[in-house]
C-alpha cells in the first residue's frame, strides 16, 4: 500500500490540533495515547504526549483504528473539496470583477482618447477590439502619422485590428520635421510618455508589441526601435516609409525583429529604398516581407494591412 488514503482515493494530511487524542492499539496488543498527525505512504504518524513523533504501519493497527483513519480521510476529503470549491468561486468572482472593470474603462469595440499625466500632456487614442479578453491580452501596435494625427492613423488600421483582435494606439503630436534639436527632444518626451502610460494601464501581450506608421510615421517607428532597445518590440509595419536615408541606415538597430514593408506599387520614393533597407536590417537578423497594392504614396487598403499583420504575427519573436 503506497498510501493509506489511496483506499479512498485521496491523500490525507491532518494536523493534530484538528483531531482529539486517541488510544491507538496495534494488532500485537501494544497501546499508546497520541494525537493523529497524518497518514501517507502506508504509515500513520502519531504525536505522543511527550512530543515525540511515532510512525506505525497502517496494517499494524487494529481494525477499529484502521476504520478511524479511513473516517479521517473521508472528512479531510470533504473539507478539502469544500475549500477548493470556495477558492474556485472566489477566483471566478475576482476575475469577473477585473474583467468588468477593464471592459468598463477601455470599452471594447470603441476608440477612447487620453492625455498623459506628465508635463508633455501628450494625447493618444486607443482602440480595443470587440473580442478583447483581459484573461488573454492581445497584441498591441503603436501607430504614427507624418502629420501627428494619431487618430487618423488609428482609423486606417482599425478594421484590420478588429479582424485580427489587436489593440491600436494612435500617437498624436509626433510628426515630420521633429528630427533634430529641441523638436527631437520634444518628440522623444512624447514617445516615452505615451509608452509609459500604455505599458502601465492597458492590458496587452507584452511579447507582441509592434510599431507602425505611414510615410514619416514609418521612419519614426524604425528610429524608435533603435532608441528604445530596453523594450522588446516584435516588429514594424512600415506603410510607404523607409529607414530615412543613408544617415538613418547607420543606426544601431536591435536584433531579430520583423518588418512588413507595405507600399503602393507606384510609390517610387518608398520602393526605391526597399532593397537597401532590407540589406541593412538583415545584418541585424530582421525578417522582412514586401507587400504591395495598386496605388501611390498612400495607406494600404484593409485587405493588404490584414496580410501584413497576419504575416508579422507569425514571425519568430526576438530573443
Amino acid at each position: 500500500m503506497r498510501s493509506m488514503c489511496s483506499i479512498l482515493g485521496v491523500l490525507l494530511v491532518v494536523l493534530a490540533c484538528d483531531v482529539e487524542a486517541r488510544t491507538w492499539t496495534s494488532q500485537a496488543g501494544s497501546k499508546i495515547d497520541a494525537d493523529f498527525v497524518k497518514a501517507e505512504d502506508g504509515n500513520v504518524w502519531l504525536k505522543a504526549s511527550d512530543g515525540k513523533m511515532l510512525m506505525v504501519s497502517f496494517n499494524a493497527l487494529v481494525a477499529d483504528d484502521q476504520a478511524h483513519v479511513r473516517t479521517l480521510c473521508k472528512e479531510m476529503q470533504e473539507k478539502a473539496a469544500a475549500a477548493a470549491a470556495a477558492a474556485d468561486a472566489e477566483a471566478v468572482r475576482v476575475k469577473a470583477e477585473l474583467r468588468a472593470a477593464v471592459q468598463a474603462k477601455w470599452k471594447p469595440g470603441q476608440v477612447a482618447s487620453y492625455v498623459t499625466a506628465d508635463e508633455t500632456r501628450a494625447s493618444y487614442h486607443v482602440y480595443i477590439p470587440a473580442s478583447f479578453d483581459p484573461d488573454k491580452p492581445p497584441p498591441l501596435v503603436y501607430a504614427f502619422s507624418p502629420s501627428g494625427n494619431g487618430r487618423g492613423q488609428l482609423n486606417s488600421m482599425m478594421p484590420s485590428a478588429e479582424k485580427a483582435g489587436w489593440i491600436v494606439v494612435g500617437c498624436d503630436k509626433i510628426k515630420n520635421g521633429m528630427e533634430e534639436g529641441e523638436l527631437r527632444k520634444e518628440a522623444i518626451r512624447i514617445e516615452d510618455a505615451i509608452i509609459a502610460d500604455v505599458q502601465q494601464s492597458i492590458p496587452h501581450d507584452a511579447k507582441h508589441v509592434y510599431l507602425s506608421g505611414f510615410s514619416g510615421g514609418a521612419m519614426q517607428s524604425y528610429r524608435l526601435t533603435a532608441r528604445r532597445t530596453d523594450i522588446k518590440f516584435a516588429g514594424v509595419l512600415a506603410f510607404g516609409g523607409w529607414l530615412g536615408g543613408l544617415e538613418y541606415q547607420k543606426l544601431a538597430f536591435p536584433r531579430g525583429l520583423a518588418v512588413a514593408m507595405i507600399n503602393g506599387d507606384e510609390d517610387n520614393n518608398a520602393n526605391a529604398w526597399v532593397d537597401s533597407d532590407k540589406k541593412v536590417l538583415k545584418r541585424y537578423g530582421w525578417k522582412s516581407e514586401y507587400f504591395s497594392f495598386p496605388g501611390g504614396h498612400a495607406m494600404a487598403p484593409p485587405e493588404v494591412i490584414d496580410k501584413g499583420m497576419e504575416w508579422i504575427l507569425n514571425q519568430p519573436l526576438p530573443k
